[in-house]
């Protein structure tokens, strides 16, 4: 158990530098996780097959010898999918792009200040408990939209629902990608959309590790429901998501440049719109925010084999 009385969560630790996989060891013991430490990607791919069910999460630098961060995290998108957090010096756009495809949405600055980074893996656990299982095993059914409340466990529900429509049109690796993207705007519509978490308020909560408690205050007071509607025309997947809240500037979102991308990533929030929109083939918003529709075609994941 760690500090708060929660079980211990296990991270893998892919990293290169001996002395800074030393440091970061530490500070996860200290933030209250179990360590797997993996000198380079290769043996962190290794690790992950050795150690199937055992990891929660993993924690890569970018820039190693052999397999980078970079290939370690499309090895995981297409195996064990786990929350990945990636840190480095820098990023480009390119990599950050890469990074996007294979599903990472989590990046640190070094050095790496403690508390952000336990804040950062709390939170990427979180989500992913909210995503739920983002696989193919989900059954489609007939329905053309559904609506959910907005609780975590309707969350989970809402993102199972979307896997089993998609999962005839889409590989297995590319559903749970549409899944797992997809459920940015589920996740946004539920804290800032229903709920009424802003972005600062909410990497405040989660520094501070008080998210959940927040989350699970504001559920109990919460009335609203968020409509997930999906359509699928000539091998065009259109699906929309529509909260109770009054609507955000999307726009600044959408358009930030990489200046902007790189100074948000000290902080744990603030980047999911913008890195959804990378993936989907079109994102458009409605009536002041509160409503957004992506597309994505399959007809070119068939055709591309992936």
């Amino acid at each position: 158990m760690d500090e708060r009385g929660e079980e211990k969560r296990t991270v893998l630790l892919a990293e290169d530098d001996l002395s800074l996989r030393q440091l970061i060891t530490h500070q996860l013991s200290r933030g209250g996780f179990n360590v797997i430490a993996a000198s380079d990607g290769r043996e962190g791919m290794d690790l992950c097959e050795r150690n199937k069910g055992r990891i929660d999460l993993i924690l890569s630098d970018l820039l190693m010898p052999g397999v980078s961060g970079l290939e370690f995290a499309q090895y995981n998108a297409s195996s064990a999918f786990l929350p990945f957090v990636v840190y480095s010096s820098m990023y480009d756009e390119l990599t950050a792009m890469m990074l996007i495809k294979a599903g990472v949405y989590d990046y640190l600055l070094k050095p790496i200040d403690q508390r952000i980074l336990i804040g950062t893996l709390r939170h990427a656990l979180v989500r992913a408990k909210m995503r739920g299982a983002s696989s193919c095993q989900a059954e489609p059914d007939d329905r053309k939209s559904i609506v959910i409340k907005s609780t975590r466990e309707e969350i989970v529900k809402a993102v199972d629902w979307i896997s089993g429509q998609i999962q005839s049109l889409l590989t297995g690796t590319e559903s749970r990608l549409f899944a797992y993207h997809f459920s940015e705007l589920l996740i946004n519509a539920y804290e800032h959309g229903n709920l009424g978490l802003s972005e600062k308020l909410k990497a405040e909560l989660i520094m501070n590790g008080q998210y959940e408690d927040e989350i699970k205050c504001k559920e109990k007071q919460c009335a609203k429901t968020i409509t997930v509607a999906i359509s699928i025309i000539n091998g065009i997947i259109k699906a929309t998501v529509s909260d109770g809240g009054c609507g955000f500037d999307y726009r600044k979102y959408l358009t930030m440049t990489e200046g902007e991308i790189i100074n948000r990533l000290s902080l744990p929030n603030g980047r999911g719109i913008l890195m959804a929109s990378k993936y989907f083939d079109t994102m458009n918003y409605h009536n002041g925010g509160s409503s957004v529709t992506v597309t994505k075609s399959a007809n070119e994941n068939r055709l591309s084999g992936r």
